[in-house]
């Protein structure tokens, strides 16, 4: 918590709450299923890497 002269003023407090372990391998099963069959570069771009790695806030997931 902040404070001005002492008194609370602010609070921070997550955006959301974090992925447990559990949600993100579901992720990764997810990408996998999608990928099988087809080589490792195909269907992967900038964009589908970044929308895996960061949240919509634009933070690491």
């Amino acid at each position: 918590m902040l404070t001005r002269h002492g008194q609370p003023a602010v609070r921070l407090m997550p955006i959301e709450r974090k992925r447990t372990p559990e949600e993100k391998r579901a992720v990764l099963e997810k990408y996998r299923g999608i990928m099988k069959g087809k080589p490792e570069w195909e269907g992967v771009t900038a964009a589908t890497a970044a929308d895996f790695l960061y949240d919509e806030f634009g933070l690491p997931a």
